[in-house]
């Protein structure tokens, strides 16, 4: 009893730590980058209530905000102002968990239940499997993780059991695989996004690193890791690339999203952990769109954060 009393104490006392990192850096969002919540997706009375919301794709066209909503086994789609605009449903399609639109208006989602990427037609209310053949076999079947379109309208998709990032076309051909040469300390990509220039960076949360890649696949940078208290990375979930090449992270277990830049150096961080508006309980996802509103999935609710540098 004495041990484990000892051993909860050292816990608590090691979160007041990381927590005391986090504050100073909280502070200096507020004041220096200013940020603000301009929106909160939660319940809206049309929307319905939001059930495990799990990702997200803004439209920049036609201005509109889609969600992977996986616990009602739909897509809902808002305006600009987060208004409810319509939901799609469809029985082939049981637990959205990932969702990006090509510019033919077609959705790719990632369906976690059947281990599928699937391609919806939601004019013609069409959902039809992808098949994304390796041009090398892994050592484990093909399962989709989360999902990603460059501006090249290549799909980018993660190979959850092979730890490598497919990339192909919007009919699942011509693919190539994005590695990392020493797999040692690598657990797996949780998440994956792409920039302007094609370049690619995906997110390992188990070990608690980021990595960059070039268009053409290649490694030219990494940061983070179990052993490096510097990037203050407990648990990261998801991650997102600003315009000015600013790496945005969520970190779940830390209820705050840390600001870097390529090279792993901490810029700042935005929110902290909690309950109210402007804070984070649970982040698990995050998305910035061109007019650099950050989109964070917390729990049951989206919060979306606008920066303004002074």
């Amino acid at each position: 009893m004495k041990r484990r009393l000892y051993m909860l104490k050292a816990a608590l006392a090691a979160f007041a730590v990381v927590l005391q990192a986090y504050a100073p850096l909280a502070a200096e969002a507020a004041q220096n980058v200013g940020v603000k919540v301009v929106a909160v997706i939660s319940n809206e009375e049309a929307l319905g209530k939001l059930v495990q919301p799990s990702g997200l794709f803004f439209d920049e066209g036609k201005k509109r905000l889609y969600i992977a909503d996986s616990g009602g086994k739909r897509i809902v789609s808002t305006n600009q102002e987060y208004r409810f605009l319509a939901e799609f449903t469809n029985p082939a399609m049981s637990l959205p968990v990932q969702i990006v639109k090509a510019a033919s208006g077609l959705f790719y989602v990632v369906d976690a239940s059947k281990g599928a990427l699937l391609a919806v037609d939601t004019k013609l209310d069409i959902v039809k499997p992808v098949e994304i053949k390796p041009a090398q076999p892994g050592r484990d079947v093909f399962v989709p993780g989360r999902i990603a379109i460059g501006k090249d309208e290549k799909l980018y998709v993660i190979d959850k059991l092979n730890k490598r990032i497919l990339v192909s076309d919007a009919q699942g051909a011509g693919s190539r695989a994005i590695v990392v040469k020493d797999e040692a300390g690598l657990y797996g990509f949780n998440d994956v996004r792409v920039d302007a220039d094609n370049n690619v960076y995906a997110l390992d949360a188990v070990g608690a690193r980021v990595y960059v890649f070039d268009a053409s696949g290649a490694e030219i940078a990494s940061f983070g890791g179990r052993t490096d208290k510097t990037t203050l990375m407990r648990f990261p979930v998801s991650l997102a690339v600003s315009r000015t090449g600013l790496i945005y992270v969520a970190d779940r277990h830390a209820g705050a999203v840390l600001v870097y830049d390529r090279t792993g150096q901490l810029q700042y961080a935005i929110s902290q952990k909690g309950e109210r508006e402007g804070e984070l309980s649970s982040p698990t996802y995050i998305m910035i769109d061109e007019a650099q509103r950050i989109y964070v999935i917390d729990n049951n609710r989206i919060q979306v954060f606008k920066e303004a540098k002074l």
